[in-house]
């Protein structure tokens, strides 16, 4: 659609995110890229099971999906939730975070007033519940990136005059042009100590330019 905003997906959405983000972000060097699911930091939340979920808002936005489609998956989103909580409730989560325990194994000691569980929500419950404090974790970690990724970096930045990275990390930065601190953390080399380096100085300079702005209008 001309006119429209670039669509971005990130690393934590999709793992086409993941490949985009790798080739910008480190390249292909030598090799064949290869989309493998180690390559996701966050694999846990990206599941088959809630794909519909995690890109239902995004497919919505952009009119690749209707009204009755996002609507159906907003239902099944409620429903797993719903369960879940029944589950605790019943005292049933603990026993299915048992290795040997599935969701077959507590089916039938539900409360038989409740309507039964759709069997193709079955499997998603089961991994919600089993790897619930993993997901937790990487939905915390999520959080926490996005706060760099709303860092966005300045496209004229000279990182060959911040004498305070090193010269490897000054030359992986001009070479790769990062748009935030997010991608530019992702790079191979650049190091967390160098990331915060970068931090401060973009915040140093924005509140610098605020200031003189403010005093120009004063």
């Amino acid at each position: 659609m001309r006119g429209a905003a670039p669509l971005a997906i990130g690393r934590e959405l999709a793992y086409i995110g993941v490949m985009i983000d790798d080739l910008v972000t480190r390249g292909v060097g030598e090799e064949p890229y290869r989309m493998f699911t180690s390559r996701a930091e966050h694999r846990l939340v990206l599941r088959e099971g809630n794909a519909d979920e995690r890109l239902c808002a995004l497919a919505e936005a952009v009119g690749l999906i209707d009204d009755a489609r996002a609507g159906r998956i907003r239902i099944k989103h409620e429903l797993i939730i719903a369960e879940i909580a029944l589950l605790a409730q019943c005292g049933l989560a603990a026993e299915l975070r048992r290795p040997e325990v599935g969701y077959a194994d507590v089916r039938g000691r539900r409360p038989p007033e409740r309507s039964p569980l759709p069997p193709a929500f079955e499997g998603e419950v089961e991994c919600r519940i089993k790897y619930a404090g993993y997901i937790e974790r990487q939905l915390r970690e999520i959080a926490r990136l996005r706060d760099l990724e709303d860092l966005r970096l300045p496209a004229d930045l000279e990182y060959a005059s911040l004498r305070a990275l090193s010269s490897e990390v000054r030359e992986k930065l001009t070479l790769v042009q990062p748009t935030t601190l997010g991608q530019a953390a992702r790079i191979p080399g650049v190091t967390p100590a160098a990331i915060s380096i970068l931090a401060v100085h973009v915040r140093s300079a924005r509140e610098h330019g605020a200031a003189v702005a403010e005093t120009r209008r004063g």
